[in-house]
């Protein structure tokens, strides 16, 4: 027997025995367990079954001896009981065993089976992991954006594709190379205080950051940068990843949508802008359809509404203080009631703190952009019973004030209520600027109706001075023609002639006559020219032939002085269009002028000339000469000069005046030049230069000779002036006219119907019947309803020849009057008649 068998069966029969002398399931197990562990190492079952025997004659020797062999006996039956037998031993050793076995050979099984589950899983998560490297690395590679990886501190590990094309390198050729040689030089500090805030921060990810890169070969370019951190398994960063976006067309689509939206925003504002400007523009034409204020604030207050708010107010305070209301205009009617009751559109409330009445007495302008809960209030509490509330109240209000030089005029009040508009900045300007509008015109109507009343005032003052001034002309025209006509008369008279002095004062009698009736010419002259009642007859005229009958005119008053004239004319036709009659006017003011103001043994020049276009009259004298800040004012009505030469000199000082008024209708100018007071003027005269003929006017006013007929003309002369009477009768009769007289309109036409004169030379201004009626019954009687009629009046304004000439006469002479003038006349009517 082994060793190892003798000493497991020694140890078996030791536990044998112990049991049997001392039973208990601890030695039972261990003997068994000895049992076992001999069988496991080879003993056979009769091996077993002998060393058990052996035990127990061991045990029966032992106890035999002492007298316990019954006990041992019963004991070793038990032992043979619970252990059956060396074979049950055996038997259940190979049973444990087996079923331990089995148990394990299951064990195995699972686990091998488990084992084989894994395997298959570990196959397939390594197919998955090997297909998701393969698709990370074609992500990778394929990538659009550049995708890098690096160390912690921006050292590029790895890089794709699209990270070479973007910095113009071969992707292996970017590993090892820092990360920050492609940032540009202007964005160092922000790349590096970046990443170490990013490592130091805790922070895994840095969206959107941008910042400005390089390619290799030059070339910068704006990228959006997204950085990650990498951790290791104990949760330390451990690396970065960067996705690098080229964000170019990014930032220019951006920039052209910035544009285009700024485009748009500009377009939108100008649009608005476009219909403020159209809707003030409407206002405004409003505003100048009426001039009364109420109408046109009315139109506006229409114009309003919708464009502006869905009710609008318009109140004006007028010039005794009264609010009154004048334009009211609702869009949605049902709501009227409503917003009346509203306490801040009451104009006349003047405790009100908000509101129409707040903005009349501050003149400051109120927006609302939404409407306090107190108005609604108000309005609820001034509803009257029974009357049911509107379902929209207002939301939004305006209230701005007409305000003209710091006067308020009225204001305005705006109110959003269905619209559900809300107003704003650009709505509170609108509405001032419209108030401002309506302010001018509210303004504007008031200066009109003051300027309706003053207007009224003035042509009842024109029309009065007319008036004057026509009977003033009468009145002094009337003395005048029989003080000129018989001074005229006493001059040629042969013992008149022959005595020097009466001579002299004939002359000097004609002369102040006639100055007395230029007077009177020059007043209503500058009453027509001022009225723009004067009407210019445009004709050629040669300058040459006015200037000559101006000298002719003027020369007697001349040789009077003791003034020489210098004529030198030009030796060609100077011609212009204009009234032959009004220039040579224009002309004998400048001659009178310079012989007003030159002493005597004076001289006046006179001189004519082409000037490129234009032809020149300069008007020379030695006299008094003209202060230089006096050489425009002498044009102005009653001015002279100096103001000394008012007490020194006679006239009113319209001559001037009449001239340069004349010559500007003609296109001409005419100005004054002098060296100073004592050294003489000169007078220039300039009108526009034409190449055509002189031609004559309509009516010749030559002095004309006796007719030489068969039969004189029979002239029917009606006067109520007896001087005046008899003078024209010899005068006429003089010049070989047969005269028939009467001293009023009635017995004139008795007269005319009676004698059946050739032509009528009649006054207006009579007692009992006037010119005017005179000529109207002459119409009207069938024989003499052809016959030429002269008015002859010291009524010399344009309205009086329209008027004669109206009535029925077929021309009009104003008093005083020459004689061969009016023969002239005479016989061009006469002539018509034949």
């Amino acid at each position: 027997m082994r060793p190892i068998l003798s000493e497991l069966a020694d140890e078996y029969c030791s536990e044998v025995r112990q049991y049997v002398r001392e039973p208990d399931e601890a030695r039972l197990s261990r003997a068994y367990e000895f049992g076992r562990k001999a069988l496991a190492e080879g003993v056979g079952v009769l091996e077993m079954a002998t060393i058990h025997g052996k035990a127990l004659e061991s045990v029966l020797g032992d106890e035999g001896r002492t007298g316990g062999s019954g006990l041992i006996l019963q004991r070793a039956a038990e032992l043979l009981l619970e252990v059956l037998s060396p074979f049950e031993i055996a038997l259940r050793g190979y049973q444990e065993a087996n079923s331990e076995l089995r148990t394990r050979l299951e064990e195995l099984r699972l686990l091998e089976e488990e084992l084989r589950n894994q395997n298959d899983n570990l196959a397939t998560t390594g197919e998955a992991i090997d297909l998701e490297r393969r698709r990370y690395r074609d992500l990778f590679e394929f990538a659009p954006d550049a995708y890098l990886v690096t160390d912690l501190q921006a050292n590029i590990q790895e890089a794709n594709s699209a990270a070479g094309k973007l910095f113009k390198r071969r992707p292996q050729s970017l590993a090892s190379v820092p990360l920050a040689v492609f940032v540009s030089r202007k964005d160092h500090r922000k790349f590096y205080v970046q990443l170490a805030s990013l490592k130091s921060s805790g922070v895994d990810d840095l969206q959107d950051w941008h910042m400005t890169l390089r390619a290799d070969q030059g070339g910068h370019f704006p990228a959006a940068v997204t950085v990650r951190v990498v951790r290791d398994a104990e949760d330390r960063p451990s690396g970065l990843r960067w996705l690098v976006r080229d964000i170019t067309e990014q930032k220019r689509a951006e920039e052209e949508r910035t544009r285009l939206l700024a485009r748009e925003q500009a377009a939108r504002a100008e649009a608005e802008a476009a219909g403020r400007l159209r809707f003030l523009v409407e206002a405004s034409t409003a505003l100048t359809v009426s001039l009364d204020y109420a109408v046109a604030l009315s139109n506006v207050a229409r114009l309003a509404v919708p464009y502006l708010a869905d009710y609008c107010a318009i109140d004006v305070v007028e010039e005794s203080g009264e609010v009154r209301r004048v334009g009211v205009v609702y869009a949605d009617p049902a709501g009227a009631e409503a917003l009346l009751r509203l306490d801040v559109l009451q104009q006349n409330d003047p405790g009100q703190a908000q509101g129409v009445a707040s903005v009349l007495r501050t003149g400051q302008s109120e927006i609302y952009t939404e409407v306090p809960d107190s108005w609604l209030a108000s309005a609820a509490g001034n509803a009257e019973p029974g009357l049911p509330p509107h379902e929209t109240g207002p939301k939004s209000a305006v209230f701005v004030a007409m305000v003209l030089q710091e006067q308020v005029l009225g204001a305005i009040s705006l109110v959003s209520v269905g619209s559900g508009r809300r107003f704003g900045p650009a709505d509170l300007a609108l509405a001032e600027a419209l108030a401002r509008r309506c302010a001018v015109a509210v303004d504007n109507a008031r200066l009109y109706q003051q300027l309706i009343v003053e207007r009224d005032k003035a042509e009842k003052a024109s029309r009065a001075k007319d008036e004057f001034l026509a009977v003033l002309s009468h009145e002094i025209r009337n003395p005048l023609m029989p003080i000129i006509g018989w001074a005229r008369i006493l001059k040629t008279h042969k013992e008149i002639t022959g005595n020097k002095v009466l001579s002299e004062a004939a002359q000097s009698l004609e002369r102040n006559a006639q100055n007395m009736v230029r007077l009177v010419d020059d007043c209503l002259d500058i009453t027509r020219i001022t009225e723009r009642k004067i009407t210019i007859e445009r004709e050629s005229i040669d300058l040459n032939q006015v200037a000559a009958a101006a000298v002719e005119a003027i020369a007697e008053l001349a040789r009077a002085k003791n003034i020489e004239f210098r004529v030198k004319l030009a030796p060609k036709a100077l011609c212009f269009l204009g009234d032959r009659t009004r220039l040579e006017q224009v002309v004998l003011n400048l001659l009178t002028n310079a012989i007003k103001y030159t002493d005597s043994g004076g001289s006046i020049s006179v001189t004519s000339r082409n000037v490129e276009d234009e032809v020149e009259l300069l008007v020379e004298d030695t006299g008094t000469g003209i202060a230089p800040d006096f050489l425009e004012q002498i044009f102005e009505p009653f001015r002279q000069g100096t103001a000394n030469w008012l007490t020194s000199e006679s006239g009113l000082g319209l001559g001037l005046t009449i001239a340069r008024r004349i010559v500007q209708m003609h296109g001409g100018r005419i100005w004054a030049e002098s060296e100073g007071i004592g050294r003489g003027s000169r007078f220039y005269l300039r009108l526009p230069f034409v190449s055509a003929e002189a031609t004559r006017s309509d009516v010749d006013l030559r002095p004309a000779t006796a007719p030489a007929k068969a039969r004189p003309l029979r002239i029917l002369l009606i006067e109520d002036a007896e001087d005046i009477l008899a003078l024209m009768k010899l005068e006429l009769e003089w010049l070989g006219y047969t005269v028939l007289t009467a001293r009023d309109g009635i017995s004139g036409l008795e007269l005319a119907q009676r004698e059946a004169p050739d032509l009528i030379v009649s006054d207006i201004k009579m007692p009992g019947m006037d010119g005017y009626d005179l000529i109207k019954e002459l119409r009207r009687i069938p024989k003499l309803a052809s016959m030429p009629a002269i008015a002859l009046t010291g009524f010399g304004m344009k309205r009086d020849t329209e008027a004669a000439l109206a009535a029925g006469y077929n021309a009009h002479l104003c008093k005083p009057v020459d004689a061969k003038q009016l023969s002239a006349v005479i016989e061009q009517l006469a002539a018509k008649q034949l």
